[in-house]
């Protein structure tokens, strides 16, 4: 992983990683927003999935989107393994980062696709199925403590990064 990152203390990397997080959060706010607003207003247009159809996306989405988000936090856990086979804190993060990023836009396609199907059939099940992507994705949020954690980094590290001493 030798290439230079953008990042050079532990407090640019964690900014870059939170903004990452909370931009694909506001990403999928919005739309909700909007496509709840227009529906509580009445202005929506028809339900284009009606009756049986509607009835089945009504289950077979929410099992996707837990499926979704199931799958994406085990292949974190299982690829985050890796990091201790690493030798630099850098590579360290960089891993971290690329995992993490991963997470957050399998968790962030997961949220898109129950808005959609919100939006698609006004089911009021992909509501509670947004709020618990939402709160998934949450569990799921960046701190320094975490970073630590799934990276098992030495206390030298650690303090490299809490401390925001730059990074080799």
């Amino acid at each position: 992983m030798s290439q230079k990152s953008s990042y050079q203390n532990g407090e640019q990397f964690y900014n870059r990683l939170h903004l990452i997080f909370n931009a694909l959060i506001a990403v999928s706010l919005f739309p909700f927003a909007i496509v709840y607003l227009e529906l509580d207003r009445g202005t929506a247009q028809e339900p284009a999935i009606l009756g049986l159809m509607s009835d089945i996306m009504s289950y077979l989405v929410p099992v996707l989107v837990g499926s979704i988000i199931v799958f994406s936090f085990k292949a974190y856990r299982n690829n985050i393994m890796k990091v201790n086979d690493l030798p630099d804190l850098r590579d360290k993060l960089d891993l971290y980062y690329k995992l993490s990023l991963r997470k957050y836009i399998s968790l962030g396609a997961a949220s898109l696709l129950t808005i959609l199907m919100f939006y698609l059939t006004h089911s009021q099940i992909f509501i509670v199925t947004y709020v618990f992507a939402l709160i998934a994705y949450s569990l799921g949020r960046p701190t320094l403590k975490i970073i630590g954690e799934d990276c098992r980094l030495s206390k030298n590290e650690k303090k490299i990064l809490e401390e925001k001493l730059l990074i080799d």
